[in-house]
């Protein structure tokens, strides 16, 4: 099959589950003999509006996003101006060699206008793949309630929806309102293609600190600053915790840093132990996790939990939240502990009691771990996923 993957997140050096997921399915694709073209917008100005590069088999097709200043000041004539140049690249590479399947995530609009205006024929088949739908972002601006008709547009249009976790599937259906006899399956997220099941052994160490580790933007959907809010009672009761940040800072409100605003008031003797590392790359992050004692994730919504899934990878337990997919991922008290949305004393009380009882501490790790390498072995969503574009382009339309 030759197969396009539209996305506005990539590389997936960045901090974003879409991207991550984009490559490792690209990846996936090329191993099996298939033909993939990520396409994706870029801020970089290149001689040209396009620049095509190849990346471990596939090739991602540039497109660069400039767009006339006016247009920048509202945030959904971007949307939609993304959407279009994203068509114009993906007609061009149609015309050259027609697409089978084209798959886009329901929380970017590149596919929009090429769903609304339909490719040169052979039609190929539209697939959305679900992620956290906008309606579960902080309404602060008027774009996230444009962005929800644009999500429905979408999953209205499509041929054929996959979800990420049932309940985020369930949600979406709800709000989308899609029917529900379209062709849709559930496919889990797995492993990144090519790592193979292996044991963590923890790094020995060189101290008794006790390591915590967040990895996120800085932004309300992901629930730092409920975990800012945890910490000073965390870094007073267990006096050899370290909290470790690492993630994309972003505006907040009228705030020009969620960071800044999250810690704003916070005693000294919480500072002290708090080390913001920003955007790490791949190397760092994946050190950080095998140095960490426990992950903690306190979103306040994901659709699945990649994090999550990452984190377990390297055998350390994950605190997290009782919302969208997470449940799905982390089992509470199997593999890490399941806390109320927006309950920073239940976080910090789960946080003590894993930092305080090594033997369950290690416990859950080891089970996280197991977890990891029966539920989600490598190459399980890729088979899963070339299944359902087979089964798509196999329907016949009605006469």
């Amino acid at each position: 099959m030759r197969i396009a993957l539209l996305t506005t997140f990539f590389p997936p050096d960045a901090l974003s589950g879409i991207a991550r997921y984009v490559e490792d399915l690209a990846l996936g694709l090329v191993a099996n003999g298939h033909e993939v073209v990520v396409i994706a917008t870029s801020s970089k100005r290149h001689e040209t509006d396009t620049s095509i590069e190849d990346r471990d088999g596939y090739k991602i097709h540039w497109i660069f996003d400039s767009m006339p200043f006016l247009l920048k000041i509202f945030p959904s004539f971007n949307m939609l101006w993304a959407s279009l140049k994203i068509r114009t690249g993906l007609v061009n590479l149609h015309k050259e060699k027609p697409f089978e399947i084209v798959e886009f995530p329901n929380t970017e609009y590149p596919a929009l206008v090429s769903v609304l205006i339909r490719l040169p024929t052979p039609l190929p088949k539209f697939v959305l793949r679900l992620s956290s739908p906008r309606a579960c972002f902080k309404k602060t601006y008027r774009t996230i309630r444009i962005s929800e008709i644009l999500e429905k547009l979408q999953a209205c249009l499509s041929d054929g929806i996959i979800g990420n976790s049932k309940s985020n599937f369930n949600l979406c259906q709800n709000i989308y309102g899609f029917s529900e006899t379209l062709p849709n399956r559930l496919i889990l997220h797995d492993l990144p293609h090519g790592t193979k099941p292996f044991s963590a052994k923890p790094l020995s160490k060189k101290d008794n600190v006790l390591r915590i580790f967040f990895l996120g933007r800085m932004e309300d959907r992901k629930g730092f600053d409920i975990l800012a809010k945890a910490w000073p009672r965390i870094s007073l009761q267990i006096p050899t915790s370290q909290l470790i940040v690492a993630g994309e800072d972003l505006p907040y409100e009228n705030e020009p840093s969620f960071f800044s605003w999250a810690i704003k008031g916070m005693p000294t003797y919480a500072l002290d132990r708090l080390e913001y590392r920003g955007v790490v790359g791949l190397v760092e992050r994946e050190l950080l996790y095998q140095q960490c004692d426990v992950c903690v994730i306190p979103s306040r919504y994901e659709s699945f939990g990649l994090t999550s899934l990452e984190a377990m990878r390297y055998g350390k337990p994950v605190i997290s939240c009782n919302a969208g997919g997470i449940p799905e991922v982390v089992q509470h008290g199997i593999t890490g502990l399941l806390v109320p949305v927006d309950d920073d004393e239940a976080l910090s009380h789960a946080l003590i009691k894993i930092l305080q009882d090594t033997d369950f501490r290690q416990q859950l790790g080891k089970n996280a771990l197991a977890d990891v390498n029966k539920r989600f072995n490598v190459g399980r969503m890729v088979n899963e996923t070339v299944d359902f574009y087979s089964s798509l382009l196999k329907t016949i339309p009605p006469s």
